[in-house]
């Protein structure tokens, strides 16, 4: 009976659904300097997405980007993470949302994440004379520091740090002078670890190069007639 009806009292509206893929896991942790992509997957038409950070549940948050999303799918955006982002907790979160319904369209990461201080070793590359240091010769470890790290360790290893030797251990000064060690394996090469001395999930490696020995002439002197 097309008689028989009636009619919602109030308009309303059917808006689109935004979920956050990445970051997710509570053990995530992300380093300063670098470049990660968040995402995460619309559903229905939202046109610009706004994706934020924050450490306090978003009572302040900070602005990330502005994405067009012309359809529903999945969609990312590749952040450089700043230097002002580290933090020694782990409560960093990420939201997305619809910038036409900012409380009604949104979503955030499932768990708080890492973000740490970085490192960009500049010395050993691992292409400089080869990648071949020689025994005793004092050569320089250098580095740049991403955020504020005052204490690091530098270590040594042939077999990617399974096992390990201390080179330095002291304040982050930018470089180091390292009397190289007669640590020659045939065939191995060898990486340099810098690593910040009060958070060991902190380190970066450097390119892998090789100690070769060192030989000295005693004989003849060059004085002899």
């Amino acid at each position: 009976d097309s008689g028989v009806y009636d009619t919602s009292n109030n308009d309303f509206r059917i808006m689109g659904k935004i979920m956050v893929i990445q970051p997710s896991a509570p053990s995530t942790v992300w380093y300063a300097g670098s470049t990660y992509p968040i995402s995460w997957t619309n559903t229905g038409t939202i046109p610009t997405v706004r994706v934020e950070y924050s450490e306090d549940n978003f009572s302040t948050p900070i602005f990330i980007a502005d994405v067009s999303c012309p359809t529903s799918g999945t969609w990312s955006f590749d952040w450089p993470i700043p230097a002002g982002a580290i933090r020694s907790h782990s409560n960093w979160e990420v939201r997305a949302y619809d910038t036409r319904y900012s409380t009604a369209t949104t979503d955030k990461s499932d768990n708080g994440f890492k973000i740490r201080g970085n490192f960009v070793i500049s010395e050993p590359l691992g292409g400089r004379a080869s990648g071949i240091w020689t025994v005793n010769e004092t050569m320089p470890i250098t580095w740049t520091t991403i955020g504020t790290i005052n204490n690091i360790r530098i270590l040594y290893s042939k077999n990617e740090f399974v096992t390990s030797y201390e080179a330095y251990a002291g304040a982050n000064t930018g470089s180091f002078n390292w009397p190289v060690q007669d640590f020659i394996t045939v065939g191995q090469s060898v990486k340099v670890r810098i690593i910040d001395s009060t958070d060991t999930t902190v380190y970066r490696d450097s390119a892998a190069f090789k100690i070769r020995g060192n030989l000295s002439i005693s004989q003849p002197a060059g004085l002899e007639v």
